[in-house]
């Protein structure tokens, strides 16, 4: 994945010294004092791995804990959408969300009785 520059960014976070050019760049981030928020653009491979395997991996490079993190598909800088247009954005997603946990059970031998 990459780092995308976005328009709330109002801080740039710098390699550690102990850390080549390689190894790490810059990254935008927006901070209020309480949280850091990054955002990031998955290359097509990424996003049809994430789409047939639902999984997203998180590194931190720290080694002896990790600090407090988030990930999250939904913008983090606005309330939620309200109305009519989260209602059908919402039955969108269960939708889609059904058929693949119908098309996963089909392939494992699951029935409907299951």
């Amino acid at each position: 994945m990459t780092p995308i520059i976005f328009k709330e960014g109002n801080k740039t976070l710098y390699k550690p010294q102990s850390m080549t050019d390689e190894e790490c760049s810059p990254l935008l981030v927006f901070t209020d004092n309480v949280q850091c928020i990054s955002c990031w653009k998955p290359t097509f491979s990424e996003k049809m791995k994430v789409l047939f395997c639902g999984k997203v991996w998180l590194g931190v490079y720290s080694g002896c804990t990790q600090p407090p993190v988030f990930l999250t598909a939904d913008y983090p800088f606005v309330k939620p959408q309200k109305g009519i247009l989260r209602r059908f954005r919402n039955s969108v997603v269960e939708f889609i969300t059904k058929k693949f946990k119908r098309r996963k059970g089909a392939e494992n031998g699951e029935t409907k009785d299951n």
